[in-house]
């Protein structure tokens, strides 16, 4: 049997390094493995083969082994170790240099992004090792409007073919597929030549380009506009996943090089705190911005001679006005249906400019969304029993081996629950990007560039830095657990245990199906090992665009709304880190603030742990943060832990099965209707009173105080609450005015189907009564035999004396009239609605349109400036009946709209 040493000095004579088993072996030492941990990085590493390219299936199977994917879900098969004896510097550098050696000398996140170290340096090696004065001649060397109207003209009349074919002339070897870096970046880690430039500039293709007349000369104005020191971060954090999965050949110097200010480009001597709040880099990153900053400079001179080439004669000189208007009012994405904010900058924008107000309102908006989401399945039996029943055939609907029906009925539960800790998550969230926009306001005009950030500022933007990255962790894996409950990805996934399921799938067949892929890279997302999510959630709007609607309804509306938290969070997080300078999280921070991660919670040793960390900063910031945090995480905690069999949402599963087995309410103004409109309303107002009880148990045994309490009680389950104007009684009422409408006009037209007599008409009337008795309206009390739920039957019957508050009255069209008419009945018609139509009926109740990014289009009441965000339907351009439900529902929520504010105006008027 080959032993271990030989395997190591095989492996390493097929990359051509020098190195030995006994240089080798310290630094699997330094990762504290067991052997068994020891011998998997070894077969991780002997995948590279002779060409440097690593075996694509062989990872693979790697991968699937249970105990290969637990040590990478603890630590990532860690790099990020510096070299022993030598640290993050380059042990094999044969030149002398001024410089001393560069890096921290332990473990450090933003060294080890900068630089080659640890078990990296098996597989891969700095390509070449330049001198001082070459080291700066290369930098120096890379380092490098009066037509905009015309430009803007000639480009935009040309078609999509002539316009693919100037880029290919601009940049012969520009990846055409705008999915390119993700399939390049997939197949190979080789430092292959052929795709460097796709590597350096992910985001630049053929396909995005030609596509979107506006993109081309936005980028020609914004890199004309700005100096390339604008750009550098930006450049430079595009570049990081090339970087960290050694896509790129590297060359190295033991300078550092400024990356801002009057001395951008020059080389300096390593500064652990300049290093670290990013006012400079490592050579061989800066190196790899700047050649990106020259190879995207050369192609867009390329593309305006070739413009300008294309008219004989002098250009005559038409200004930029129209070029100006064009970026000020475009939104500039590639993708026109998931929510692109630009807090981290696009490559078609201005640089990114940190902006913590408009973090906190896009957070603030996606906390709305959620609490509109909870209120909807609070009060509405219909969006509940949709909600549910998109589990129907799902993995989560089978039961695994050994599984029972109650671990099932708990499933149930987490998918309604799922809406509670959403709102009780984002709350948290948006508390402490508050929080931080206190300090940062306060705090603006003390930050200077080269210098230390204000000790408050500083703790500000890394707290603000945690809770974002705890809580894009948290989104993950809530679109893990939702493409679980939907069938629309079972051929992927099993299950592997009572409560674990397994990708039962080759990487090649991922790639056959974009939807899953994309989402599954998402739910597996790790900033340390992973494409930017930015990639796969842009990737992902533009196969939806062009997809099948088949392909398309895969996606619920739950799942959508989680990916475009993502975007909004993930984004937000990219901008906190572009911020300069730079406020990292404290290296020593990580470890008593995750000390609940497992599923059985923190103890109170553990606790003190997390307080003796924050008194030792000598923060009174971190200290309070703490705080907080133990307290979320352990409301956080009271979702998920324990296994399904003895969950604590066992508590609540009985209600919900009882509200399940309910019909739910037609679309028929009848009297089985009406009685299934109450009895399902009442089952589910049952449930969340439940739910209000179970949580209000749960939060006794917290640490908080009574306003804590209440505070957070009354975001849940504000819904429930008399003042919220619960809509089961207006429901109720409209339904009830239907069926007496209905069954009126059906009385009417049983009269004029009588003849009448020849007779003169009588025009005296005795004493007598008619002898026909008068149609009998419905009664309006339904009653629930059961007393099951231990209330009153009293509470089945909401109040029908609802007292008519007067309503706005608001004319509009035909069209618009038939939107809204359609948008509050009782229950849906099974009728799809034009989002054109539903736009412009929206515009005729006096709503102007703004489009965001992406999907979403914000609605704003002129009169009063309030605004309201609904979304797009993608890719069928129609909204389904459940979907112009909830927007109704949310009208009234907000606006106190309903059917009675809209008529229909005369013709004339």
């Amino acid at each position: 049997m080959t032993s271990i040493d030989d395997l190591i000095q095989r492996m390493l004579d097929q990359a051509g390094l020098d190195m030995t088993p006994d240089e080798l072996e310290p630094y699997i030492a330094q990762l504290g493995r067991t052997p068994q941990e020891a011998e998997i990085d070894r077969q991780m590493l002997s995948a590279f083969g002779p060409d440097r390219t690593p075996n694509v299936d062989a990872m693979t199977k790697l991968r699937r082994r249970r105990s290969v994917r637990q040590m990478m879900d603890r630590d990532q098969i860690s790099h990020s170790i510096p070299c022993p004896g030598y640290g993050y510097a380059y042990a094999k550098y044969p030149h002398q240099s001024s410089a001393p050696p560069p890096g921290c000398g332990k473990t450090c996140k933003m060294c080890s992004r900068s630089f080659l170290c640890g078990l990296k340096m098996v597989g891969r090696s700095y390509l070449a090792c330049l001198t001082d004065s070459a080291a700066q001649a290369k930098l120096d060397g890379l380092g490098s409007g009066k037509f905009g109207n015309t430009i803007l003209r000639r480009w935009q009349k040309m078609s999509r073919p002539q316009r693919e074919a100037l880029l290919l002339k601009a940049k012969p070897n520009m990846y055409r597929q705008s999915s390119g870096y993700i399939r390049e970046a997939d197949k190979s880690w080789a430092h292959d030549i052929r795709h460097r430039d796709l590597y350096l500039l992910p985001w630049l293709n053929v396909e995005v380009l030609a596509k979107d007349a506006s993109l081309l000369p936005a980028l020609m104005h914004y890199r004309s506009s700005f100096s390339p020191c604008a750009f550098a971060e930006f450049d430079h954090q595009q570049i990081d996943y090339s970087f960290r999965l050694d896509m790129l050949a590297l060359e190295y110097n033991s300078h550092c090089v400024t990356m801002q200010g009057q001395n951008f480009g020059k080389l300096v001597h390593w500064d652990t705190d300049a290093f670290h709040r990013a006012d400079m880099t490592s050579f061989a990153r800066a190196l790899l911005t700047f050649d990106a900053q020259h190879t995207l400079s050369t192609f867009l001179a390329n593309a305006i001679t070739l413009m300008m080439n294309q008219s004989s004669g002098l250009w005559q000189e038409s200004g930029q006005s129209k070029l100006h208007e064009l970026v000020q009012n475009s939104v500039l994405s590639s993708s026109k249906l998931i929510t692109v904010t630009t807090f981290s900058g696009t490559p078609f924008s201005a640089p990114p400019s940190f902006d913590i107000d408009s973090i906190v309102d896009a957070l603030l908006g996606r906390l709305r969304a959620a609490e509109d989401d909870l209120w909807l399945l609070q009060t509405d039996a219909v969006v509940a029993h949709d909600h549910i029943s998109r589990m129907n055939g799902s993995l989560v609907d089978t039961l695994p081996e050994n599984g029972s029906p109650d671990t099932n009925d708990v499933r149930l539960v987490r998918r309604m629950m799922l809406a509670v800790s959403m709102v009780e998550d984002w709350q948290y969230v948006h508390d402490e990007a508050e929080l931080a926009q206190a300090t940062i306001s306060a705090g603006r005009c003390d930050v200077n560039l080269g210098q230390a950030l204000p000790k408050a500022y500083d703790d500000a933007l890394a707290i603000l830095e945690w809770v974002l990255q705890k809580h894009l962790e948290t989104l993950a894996s809530n679109v893990g657990l939702l493409m679980i409950s939907s069938g629309a990805f079972n051929k992927f996934v099993s299950w592997a245990e009572s409560d674990q399921y397994v990708i039962d799938a080759t990487h090649k067949e991922l790639l056959k199906d974009p939807v899953f892929f994309h989402l599954i890279h998402i739910r597996t997302y790790h900033e340390d090992n992973s494409l930017p999510l930015s990639f796969h959630i842009q990737q992902l709007g533009e196969h939806l665009e062009k997809a099948i609607a088949k392909d398309s309804a895969r996606i619920d509306s739950l799942l959508w709304n989680i990916v475009e938290d993502v975007a909004v969070v993930y984004d937000a997080l990219t901008a906190v880190r572009l911020h300069r300078p730079r406020a990292p999280i404290p290296s020593d921070m990580t470890s008593p603030l995750e000390i609940v991660k497992s599923r059985q919670g923190s103890s109170t040793c553990d606790e003190l742990v997390a307080y003796e960390w924050a008194e030792k900063t000598g923060s009174q910031a971190m200290i309070q943060f703490v705080k907080r945090n133990m307290l979320q995480m352990k409301i956080h905690l009271s979702h998920i832990s324990g296994p399904p069999e003895s969950h604590p949402y066992n508590d609540l599963k009985d209600t919900l099965k009882k509200f399940l087995s309910l019909p739910c309410p037609s679309g028929k103004p009848t009297i089985e209707t009406l009685i299934a409109l109450d009895r399902s309303n009442y089952a589910l107002r049952m449930f969340w009173i439940n739910v209000e009880e179970w949580r209000f148990n749960q939060f006794k045994t917290m640490p908080s105080s009574a306003e804590e309490l209440e505070y957070s009680q009354g975001r849940i389950f504000d819904g429930l609450m008399p003042l919220t104007g619960h809509p089961w009684p207006l429901e109720r009422r409209r339904l009830l005015d239907e069926i007496m409408a209905k069954e009126c006009a059906n009385a009417l037209r049983q009269v004029d189907k009588v003849g009448l007599p020849e007779t003169p008409p009588q025009t005296v009337w005795g004493e007598e009564k008619a002898s026909s008795e008068p149609v009998v309206a419905p009664k309006n009390k339904i009653r629930v035999r059961e007393n099951t739920y231990g209330h009153s039957n009293e509470a089945v019957e909401p109040e029908t004396g609802v007292e008519k508050k007067p309503q706005m009255c608001i004319k509009v069209e035909q069209t618009a009239m038939t939107v809204f008419t359609r948008m509050f009945k009782p229950a849906p018609e099974q009728v799809e609605t034009r989002w054109t139509d539903f736009a412009s009926a929206m515009a005729d109740a006096g709503f102007s349109i703004l489009p965001g990014g992406g999907s979403a289009v914000s609605f704003r009441k002129v009169a009063t400036r309030e605004t309201i965000v609904f979304h797009r339907p993608h890719p069928s351009p129609n909204i389904a009946p459940i979907v112009l439900r909830k927007m109704g529902k949310r009208l009234t929520r907000w606006f106190q709209y309903g059917p009675e504010t809209f008529v229909k105006e005369k013709g004339g008027e």
